[in-house]
């Protein structure tokens, strides 16, 4: 159930997540759920229903129920990005380039009255 979550919410975003989130909880038990969390068994079906938008502290207090935890983990750099990264000259080498000219400015003259 907790790779089904976790799919659910990398593939699907917050939408599929909670509503795996209901399935999870009507498998186990509802009224078991309410009980342990404190929540009636009507708020737990409207916030894990379609169209719910329970609180961070439901889904934690939910989650923690089931026997699973929330957690933050840090993206995956993109591999594009990492290899641009390691090209980089350092800082105290001199680029070899050379400097493009811009347009000049036109100057403005202002007349005194």
């Amino acid at each position: 159930m907790a790779n089904y979550l976790a799919d659910c919410l990398a593939e699907g975003g917050i939408a599929l997540f909670l509503h795996a989130m209901g399935e999870v909880a009507r498998a186990r038990g509802m009224s078991m759920i309410a009980a342990d969390t404190g929540l009636t068994r009507a708020s737990l079906y409207k916030a894990l229903g379609e169209g719910g938008n329970p609180g961070l502290g439901t889904i934690a207090r939910v989650l923690d129920t089931l026997g699973f935890s929330l957690s933050v983990v840090p993206k995956a750099r993109p591999a594009k990005r990492a290899a641009k990264t390691a090209r980089r000259k350092p800082a105290s080498v001199p680029s070899a380039r050379k400097s493009v000219a811009t347009k000049p400015r036109k100057n403005i003259v202002r007349k005194s009255p």
